[in-house]
């Protein structure tokens, strides 16, 4: 038993080994290719990261918040309240302000 694990923990100790290395090495060759598109984008980046970072320092959660609820509140201050027609209601017709029912029955529908 123990001559088999000193042929074989080795070599599958020596496989682990080298699957980490090849795993390292990936990182490192990923890391470099995205180095090189950073650095080839340079001045762009920088520039674009000043201007974010601008536009980041300006913004006020509180104040913004106060200023959209001012922009976009009602204006129907409670004062005009509607009068809304119940579902079991019956509907009324006529010009504004009158009164008038209708009877929608079926049997005084024409055929």
């Amino acid at each position: 038993m123990i001559d088999l694990i000193n042929t074989s923990y080795v070599s599958i100790l020596n496989k682990i080994e080298e699957s980490d290395k090849d795993m390292v090495n990936f990182v490192k060759r990923q890391m470099g290719k995205f180095s090189k598109g950073i650095i080839s984008f340079g001045k762009e980046l920088k520039d674009t990261g000043s201007d974010i970072g601008c536009v980041a320092d300006v913004i006020d959660g509180e104040t913004d918040i106060r200023i959209f609820i001012e922009q976009n509140k009602s204006e129907n201050k409670g004062l005009a309240k509607e009068k809304f027609q119940g579902y079991n209601d019956e509907p009324e017709v006529g010009t504004e302000g009158s009164t008038k029912k209708v009877d929608l029955s079926v049997s005084e529908m024409p055929i």
